[in-house]
C-alpha cells in the first residue's frame, strides 16, 4: 500500500463509504423484506407493456439511425478529408451532438409507444410526484449493487486491459473542451437514452413472456392494446421477479460495450441490479439516477487523475 497514489486512497475512501451505506440499506431492505405485504424498494405501481416485437426493433432502428445520421452529417459538417483521422477533440464534440441527436430521437420514439398502447408516466416512475421517490431508489441501488460491480471491475483489469474511447479522446487533447464535452455524454446523455433503450424498452418487452394476462400469442410479436391488461394500482411489487427478462436486457446491455475491456462483464452484472431495481421499484428514473451516479464518479476520478490535482 506505500506505493498508492492520492487517486488510489480516494478510490479506496470512496468504496468503503458506499460499501458502508449499502450495508445498511440491504439490512432495511431485507428486513423490509421479511415482513408481509412490504415492498423493499417501495413501489406504488406496476406495469405490463403493449408493445411488440416489431415495435422494440422499430425504436432500435431509430437510436441507430439517429447516430449514424448525426454523426455523419457533423463529419461532412467539419470538411474533413477522406480518409483522415478524426481530431479527438472534434471526435468529442461529434459524439456529444449525436448523443443529442439521440436522446431527442429515442425520447420521442419511447413516448410515441407510450402514446399509442395508451400508457402514462406513472407506469414507469417519471410522472412529478414520484420524482422524489425514484431519486431516493436510485441512490440506494446504487450503494447497495454497485461495490460488488468494482470489485469484479477491479479483478478484470488484472487480466484485461480496460478502454474507453471517451477517454482516449481525452488523454488524446488534452484540452478542457473535450473533457467538458465527454462529461456531458456520459453523466446525462448516455444513462437517459440506454435506460430507456434496455429498461423501459426491451426489458419491459421481454416481460411478456411470463405475463400472465397474455391472451394472444400475436400481441408478443406486433403488439397492441387488448392483449395485454395493465396491473391495477397496488402498495406492493409483484411478487415474481421475471429473471430471464432481466438476464436477457443485461447480456444485450454488457454485449453493447463490447469495445470496452473487461467492461462487458462488469457491465453485465450492473446491468442485473438495474433490471432488478426496474421490477421491483417500477420506476425508470430510479434506473437512470443509478446509472447517472456511477457514470459521475467514473468521470470524477478520470478527471482528478488526469488533472494531477493531488
Amino acid at each position: 500500500m506505500g506505493n498508492w497514489s492520492e487517486t488510489d486512497w480516494i478510490t479506496a475512501a470512496l468504496f468503503a463509504s458506499v460499501t458502508s451505506l449499502g450495508g445498511w440499506f440491504w439490512l432495511k431492505f431485507i428486513r423490509a423484506n421479511l415482513q408481509p405485504g412490504s415492498a423493499g424498494f417501495g413501489c406504488s405501481r406496476a406495469c405490463n407493456v403493449r408493445w411488440g416485437l416489431v415495435d422494440v426493433l422499430t425504436v432500435a432502428f431509430i437510436w441507430i439511425a439517429s447516430q449514424a445520421v448525426a454523426g455523419g452529417l457533423l463529419v461532412a459538417a467539419y470538411d474533413l478529408p477522406a480518409g483522415a483521422a478524426i481530431p479527438p477533440g472534434t471526435s468529442a464534440r461529434i459524439a456529444l451532438v449525436s448523443g443529442l441527436a439521440q436522446l431527442v430521437c429515442v425520447g420521442f420514439a419511447f413516448a410515441w409507444l407510450m402514446r399509442r398502447y395508451d400508457h402514462d408516466d406513472q407506469d414507469f416512475g417519471l410522472d412529478k410526484t414520484q420524482w422524489r421517490v425514484g431519486i431516493i431508489q436510485g441512490f440506494k441501488g446504487f450503494c447497495m449493487w454497485v461495490p460488488l460491480v468494482w470489485l469484479l471491475q477491479s479483478f478484470l483489469v488484472r487480466f484485461i486491459k480496460y478502454q474507453h474511447p471517451s477517454f482516449d479522446r481525452v488523454n488524446e487533447s488534452g484540452e478542457f473542451l473535450t473533457l467538458t464535452d465527454v462529461w456531458i455524454t456520459a453523466v446525462l446523455l448516455a444513462p437517459i437514452i440506454e435506460e430507456i433503450l434496455f429498461r423501459g424498452v426491451l426489458q419491459s418487452w421481454l416481460q411478456r413472456f411470463s405475463a400472465a394476462t397474455l391472451r394472444n400469442p400475436t400481441g408478443f410479436i406486433a403488439g397492441g392494446p387488448d392483449e395485454i391488461d395493465r396491473l391495477q394500482p397496488t402498495a406492493s411489487p409483484p411478487s415474481k421477479i421475471h429473471w430471464p427478462a432481466i438476464l436477457i436486457t443485461a447480456a444485450v446491455f454488457g454485449l453493447a460495450h463490447y469495445s470496452q475491456g473487461p467492461a462487458p462483464y462488469s457491465l453485465f452484472v450492473f446491468s442485473l441490479g438495474l433490471g432488478y431495481l426496474y421490477q421491483r421499484s417500477g420506476s425508470l428514473l430510479a434506473c437512470i439516477i443509478m446509472h447517472m451516479i456511477l457514470n459521475a464518479i467514473t468521470m470524477t476520478l478520470f478527471t482528478i487523475e488526469q488533472s494531477g490535482i493531488f
